[in-house]
């Protein structure tokens, strides 16, 4: 008879086969199913590779749910701004791309910063 505690575990299992594969492996040498370990110390260096494979998929199978989760988030914010016209600024700026042109500018707007943050207001 199975605990409900047994059928949560069972039922989230079955949406990860990788780690259900894994847990497997380690219980195969926990019951020595194989026959092939003889010695303690070879259970042990068996059971800590297993275990650093199982850290391993976990840490995978998290980055591919962070991932997927992260792209549905940006997806969501994004609905409908796949393409987004240029502004007159932009339209500016691309005009302007001669090094000379770029040192105006930043003069201009110095100059005009400089004339705002004199004034009394």
């Amino acid at each position: 008879m199975y605990t409900e505690e047994d059928q949560i575990f069972f039922d989230r299992i079955k949406n990860h086969p990788k780690l259900k594969k894994r847990f497997f492996e380690i219980i195969d040498i926990a019951e020595n199913t194989s026959g092939e370990i003889i010695t303690a110390d070879e259970a042990e260096g068996r059971a800590i590779e297993e275990v650093r494979k199982l850290g391993k998929e976990i840490i995978e199978e998290w980055a591919e749910n962070r991932h997927k989760n992260e792209l549905e988030v940006f997806q969501e914010n994004n609905k409908g701004q796949e393409h987004i016209k240029k502004t007159l600024l932009a339209n500016d700026i691309w005009k302007n791309r001669n090094p000379r042109n770029c040192d105006e500018i930043r003069r201009k707007n110095s100059t005009a910063f400089f004339y705002i943050s004199e004034s009394k207001v």
